[in-house]
């Protein structure tokens, strides 16, 4: 059921930072909070999981989506999806 929504919200915060891959890649709900950037302010994000890291790598957070989903469903199998969502606040 792939239909691009990935791309899409890529595409409207300008930087590519979420799982890619074949089979099931978004096994958690993401629950994304876009905020703007003033002129020269550094592009960065926040996990609500981890309020007291911010991420300026964005290839990061990717690998943190990747982090805490296999971490929270890894006693459920490779496949399991879960509908606990992932809070993502994204300042772009």
């Amino acid at each position: 059921q792939s239909s691009g929504k990935s791309s899409v919200l890529e595409s409207i915060v300008g930087r590519d930072f979420l799982p890619r891959g074949s089979g099931i890649c978004t096994r958690r709900p993401l629950v994304l909070q876009l905020h703007g950037c003033e002129p020269g302010e550094v592009a960065c994000a926040k996990f609500l999981h981890k309020p007291k890291v911010v991420f300026t790598d964005f290839s990061e957070v990717r690998k943190e989506i990747e982090t805490e989903t296999t971490r929270s469903l890894a006693d459920k199998g490779s496949k399991a999806v879960s509908a606990d969502p992932i809070m993502l606040s994204i300042k772009a």
